[in-house]
């Protein structure tokens, strides 16, 4: 599946900018981005609702749009889940199989099978009209997956109307689901923690532009942007203003009244060039004793939040209390608001950014 030079203007606002993005067959793609930034324009794409206004969309080699028709074997579910409201959801489950001309041994058996896996066997004869919000989510995925010959899967933030429970129990499933079958799933979400557990690749859709796309694991430790950076995973990484500076020739960092030594020297930037350092909370630590100059810089705890399981300690540089940065601790909090507190991080953790662009700086 492929997007090349792919842009699109919808009410006379362009959504989608020069979109490039190569989706491996097999795979699970989550496509991540605020709302608007045009998640549900590349899907309709993929599946014939939407042409792009220039540029190309291809599924297994063929030119979506150019037949006139939907491709074959693609099936999406939307966020409005458009269920049958007058058949219960078996019936629901059955349809996409009937059409087809499926033989009723098959329809009734690979139904029941999709239910079980699913989760919805329980809901098998109630009508949607009494389903919440992610049951009806539920039983909109697993009448898609229940067509014969399915390729492609599109998810369009089908259980936005769920609990967090709910979630979390169809995230595992279609995990499960998708390893089982093999069948090539995109997933648009603006669910950052969503994306990042169930994909094999995550491409990051900022205003329209095709942001970044890795791993998972690779966006949230290198960003290309601080747009980026701010976006993917459960917590913004800390972006802290700074001033670049070379100090009798080492590369330091100027951090509210500290000065961090950098592990080496960042590209293509001159002395006193503004930055912003990148340090995710979970990678910030109270400084041990002995922790060498030029590895720490001083804070101001303003707030101190008990998660259960973690504590988030949110601070100010130097002596202001007035911020919004955020260190994670695993253990109970001894700081408390008003608290000064030298931190460190991890070797090799700290990424700078540009200030001007956002754009990362290579180190």
């Amino acid at each position: 599946m492929n997007f090349a030079g792919v842009s699109k203007t919808m009410g006379g606002r362009q959504v989608l900018f020069d979109i490039d993005l190569s989706i491996p067959s097999g795979t699970l793609t989550a496509i991540v981005g605020p709302s608007g930034s045009g998640k549900t324009t590349l899907l309709r794409m993929i599946c014939g609702l939407e042409r792009p206004d220039a540029g190309v969309v291809t599924v297994a080699g063929e030119h979506v749009g150019a037949t006139g028709r939907a491709p074959q074997g693609v099936a999406m579910v939307f966020q409005e889940d458009a269920l049958y409201e007058h058949l219960d959801v078996g019936s629901n489950l059955r349809f996409p199989l009937q059409i087809h001309g499926a033989a009723l041994p098959h329809v009734e058996e690979k139904s029941r099978s999709v239910a079980r896996r699913v989760g919805v066997t329980g809901l098998w004869a109630r009508r949607p009209k009494t389903l919440s919000g992610g049951e009806r989510g539920m039983v909109a995925a697993a009448r898609a997956i229940s067509r014969d010959g399915l390729r492609v899967l599109l998810l369009d933030e089908p259980l936005s109307g769920a609990d967090r429970h709910v979630r979390q129990r169809f995230r595992r499933e279609l995990r499960r689901l998708h390893d089982e079958e093999g069948v090539t799933t995109v997933l648009a979400t603006k669910d950052q923690e969503e994306a990042m557990a169930v994909a094999d690749v995550l491409a990051v859709v900022m205003e329209g532009r095709m942001a970044q796309v890795g791993s998972p694991r690779s966006v949230f430790e290198s960003p290309q942007t601080t747009a980026v950076a701010s976006f993917v995973g459960v917590r913004s990484m800390n972006l802290f203003p700074g001033v670049f500076e070379l100090d009798d020739r080492r590369p330091v960092v100027s951090v509210g009244g500290d000065r961090i030594a950098l592990d080496r020297a960042p590209e293509g930037i001159d002395d006193r060039t503004r930055v912003l350092v990148g340090l995710h909370a979970h990678e910030l630590v109270v400084s041990p004793p002995g922790t060498p100059f030029g590895r720490t810089f001083h804070v101001s705890v303003s707030r101190v939040e008990d998660l259960g399981s973690s504590i988030n300690l949110l601070f100010g540089l130097g002596r202001s209390p007035a911020g919004t940065f955020v260190m994670t601790e695993n253990r109970p909090a001894a700081a408390r608001p008003g608290d000064r507190l030298e931190l460190t991080w991890a070797p090799g953790r700290i990424r700078l950014f540009r200030a001007d662009t956002g754009r990362a700086i290579p180190m």
